[in-house]
C-alpha cells in the first residue's frame, strides 16, 4: 500500500481493518530498518532503500 499511497496511521488502520496500536508496531519496526519513512503524519515506503536492497539481493544470488 505505501509504495501506492503515503498513509496516515489512521488511513493505514481503517484500510487493513486493524487496531493502530498493531499497525504502529510495525510501522516502528519498518522504520527502524529505514524501510519506511515519515513526511509529517503520512508514512511512506522508502523506495531508494528497496532499489538498494533488490540491488544488493540480486548481487548475492549471482555469486
Amino acid at each position: 500500500m505505501l509504495s501506492e499511497n503515503d498513509c496516515s496511521l489512521q488511513e493505514l488502520s481503517e484500510i487493513l481493518n486493524m487496531g493502530k496500536t498493531t499497525i504502529h508496531h510495525h510501522l516502528k519496526i519498518l522504520r527502524a530498518a529505514i524501510l519506511v519513512e515519515m513526511n509529517g503524519t503520512k508514512y511512506s515506503l522508502n523506495a531508494n532503500v528497496i532499489k538498494l536492497l533488490f540491488k544488493e539481493l540480486d548481487h548475492y544470488l549471482k555469486q
